[in-house]
């Protein structure tokens, strides 16, 4: 769902400048897949230079993208190109000092030329690159291909060596092929 509150925007995107969040990566892998389960979702106006895939466990709140305000829920997913800005705010009652609910989530993070340079200028994998120039705008992936997406990012949480790579490989395959995607935000809002 959309929400159209310019003040609230103002607040936390007008005024402010996103900081560059630095992503944390495991000296043995190319990419970063982890499960959260925490208080909160990280919620600072920021951008990093990976390409972020986020699929929403457990939780809800205002999620801020690019320029656009939206609610956010168990089961979404979105898919944020580098350096987009963004932040998520979750709902009061995990804000509570004594809250004892925590949102949960999968996260993927990876540098879009992680296969390295020329990868995505292969003519077989045209329509990633696609999809990570979309990204630029943040996709929302919903229906079908957020299930299966959903599925594919769970076995990637336990996979090992080449599996993490082709599992990465299969789940840009599947958001790139759906015609279940949403474009998030307006283009031309990136640091």
């Amino acid at each position: 769902m959309r929400i159209f509150i310019t003040s609230y925007y103002q607040l936390y995107v007008s005024h402010m400048n996103p900081h560059l969040l630095k992503i944390p990566l495991h000296p043995q892998h190319s990419f970063n897949v982890r499960y959260d389960k925490v208080p909160k979702f990280y919620d600072k106006w920021h951008y990093h230079q990976e390409v972020e895939l986020v699929h929403i466990i457990k939780g809800s709140g205002k999620q801020f993208i690019g320029d656009e305000i939206h609610l956010f829920k168990p089961d979404d997913m979105v898919m944020l190109g580098a350096n987009l800005p963004h932040l998520w705010h979750s709902d009061e009652k995990f804000l509570q000092k004594n809250a004892t609910e925590k949102v949960e989530a999968i996260v993927v993070h990876f540098m879009p030329d992680c296969f390295g340079t020329t990868f995505f200028t292969m003519p077989e994998n045209q329509e990633i690159a696609r999809l990570l120039l979309r990204a630029q705008q943040g996709i929302r992936i919903n229906n079908s291909t957020r299930k299966k997406t959903s599925e594919l990012m769970k076995q990637l949480l336990i996979a090992a060596n080449s599996d993490r790579t082709i599992l990465l490989l299969k789940i840009l395959q599947t958001i790139a092929r759906s015609k279940h995607t949403k474009t998030a935000c307006s283009k031309g809002l990136q640091f």
